[in-house]
C-alpha cells in the first residue's frame, strides 16, 4: 500500500514519487503537456536514412518525424570494437598501454626502475639485445 506520495515541479516538468514502507515504488517524469515517446515502441515507416549521424528519420504518424539512432541511449556501443578501433574515447582516464606492455609505467628519473651505473645491472642501453655487446 502506497503511504507516501511526493510531488515536484520546476521549470515545466513535473515528477510525482510513489513511496511504501520507506522505498520508492514509483516515478513519473512528465514534461510541458507533450506526451513523452521517448523509448516507447511505436511502428514507423524509414523516411530517410542519414550514414554520416548513424541515424534515420521516422514517419511515426506524429506532427514531426522520429529519430532513431544506432547507439543506444546510455551512448556506449552494444557491439564490440573493430579491429583497430579504440574502446575508450582518448582523454577518459583509461590507460593507453596496458601494464606489462613494454611500456614504462614510472616516469623516467623517479627511481622507481632506474638502476644505478654500476649496480650489477647492464648499462647497456634496452635496445641492445643479447649478444649484440659493443665491446
Amino acid at each position: 500500500m502506497i503511504d507516501e506520495i511526493l510531488s515536484m515541479t520546476c521549470g515545466g516538468q513535473a515528477r510525482v514519487a510513489l513511496r511504501q514502507e520507506g522505498r520508492l515504488v514509483d516515478l513519473v517524469i512528465a514534461g510541458d503537456g507533450a506526451p513523452d515517446t521517448v523509448g516507447t515502441v511505436v511502428l514507423g515507416r524509414v523516411n530517410a536514412v542519414v550514414p554520416g549521424m548513424e541515424a534515420a528519420f521516422v514517419d511515426i504518424g506524429a506532427e514531426r518525424a522520429g529519430f532513431l539512432s544506432l547507439m543506444p541511449r546510455s551512448g556506449e556501443r552494444d557491439d564490440p570494437p573493430r579491429s583497430g578501433e579504440r574502446d575508450d574515447p582518448p582523454g577518459s582516464g583509461e590507460r593507453d598501454d596496458p601494464p606489462g606492455s613494454g611500456e614504462r609505467d614510472d616516469p623516467p628519473g623517479s627511481g622507481e626502475r632506474d638502476d644505478p651505473p654500476g649496480s650489477g645491472e647492464s648499462d647497456d642501453p634496452p635496445w641492445r639485445g643479447e649478444g649484440e655487446g659493443g665491446d
